[in-house]
């Protein structure tokens, strides 16, 4: 029985930080489309990688984005990674 119980609370630390990184992500990119314009004047054409929401890594290729990351022994995975543009897109629909 003990050992079940360890299972069940080794699964909620685990999901309970799962959403904590899933709520920081979405604040990030939530942040990057709020501050586009801000981004897009010292950032554009580059692919910039957020955490926490500050520009943490900026590169102009995202092999060269997500290497920097690497190299500082980080995860992509823990980081918004945003291509920005030098103009605002557009959609048509």
């Amino acid at each position: 029985m003990a050992l079940i119980e360890i299972r069940r609370q080794r699964g909620r630390t685990v999901d309970k930080n799962l959403l904590k990184t899933f709520q920081r992500l979405k604040a990030d990119y939530l942040w990057v489309l709020k501050n586009e314009e801000k981004l897009r004047k010292s950032y554009g054409n580059k692919y910039v990688a957020v955490e926490n929401q500050t520009v943490r890594f900026v590169d102009d290729s995202i092999e060269g984005l997500t290497s920097k990351i690497i190299d500082s022994n980080g995860h992509v995975e823990d980081y918004a990674i945003q291509y920005i543009g030098k103009s605002p897109v557009n959609l048509l629909f």
